[in-house]
């Protein structure tokens, strides 16, 4: 999660052409007063930031001052300290606007832990053991769409307002899919990339663990699934 933080400030100080005329030394010292100490960082919701048009005059007043900071540096300490105080109240803004829309997607909506499975052989399942284990669901009240967060390979992966697929038959389907699931109250919902990707979703009831294929609607025990299609890899 650092590392993809310090790419995108990185990128976006590119675009805004404050780096035209930094040397390496610079540019890697912007970066760091920037990123210093993000870890430690503690975040607040902020209403006013989910505001389309507050948020985009704050994001230029901010590009404003970091290019008049820039043009007007000369290499002394001083107007350097300016450059990347600027910086780091942009870029913790920044953060704070991500946190605030995440916060307000979720607010009062009931979540739902997906535990992560991934293959021990080609033939059996295992829990994922790493930092973040789980993806999570939030569904609405039709499971059409809601808040979908995901991890893989112990970080954070990405989050969308639906159900993600490149098939059009399986978007109609995952809502259908769910409800189903969701009626029978399951002990646990799981996932494992490994298998076919979206297209199947598993879940735990009665201590046996099910695979649904969305596309297909039908729904297998594990074992019967793996003897079957032989998807694992």
């Amino acid at each position: 999660m650092l590392k993809s933080n310090r790419e995108a400030e990185d990128l976006k100080l590119e675009l805004r052409g404050v780096y035209n005329n930094m040397d390496s030394i610079q540019r890697q010292n912007t970066l760091d007063s920037i990123m210093g100490k993000r870890d430690t960082i503690i975040l607040s919701y902020r209403e006013d930031l989910l505001e389309q048009k507050v948020w985009k005059e704050i994001d230029a007043s901010f590009g404003k001052a970091i290019a008049n900071a820039y043009l007007n540096l000369d290499g002394s300490i001083q107007r350097q300290n300016i450059l990347d105080s600027i910086a780091r109240v942009s870029s913790k803004t920044r953060m704070e606007r991500r946190y605030s829309m995440f916060v307000s997607a979720i607010k009062d909506k009931p979540v739902h832990y997906v535990l992560n499975l991934i293959p021990q052989d080609d033939q059996t399942l295992q829990v994922d053991t790493s930092k973040l284990a789980f993806n999570l669901f939030y569904f609405d009240k039709d499971y059409k769409g809601g808040l979908y967060v995901y991890c893989k390979d112990g970080q954070y992966s990405y989050q969308d307002d639906r159900y993600r697929t490149f098939s059009r038959q399986l978007g109609v389907n995952a809502p259908k899919v769910f409800r189903k699931i969701m009626q029978k109250q399951p002990k646990y919902l799981l996932y494992c990339s490994e298998l076919e990707g979206m297209n199947t979703i598993l879940y735990m009831l009665n201590n046996k663990i099910y695979v649904y294929r969305i596309i297909q609607m039908k729904e297998y025990e594990l074992d019967d699934y793996i003897k079957k299609f032989w998807i694992i890899k």
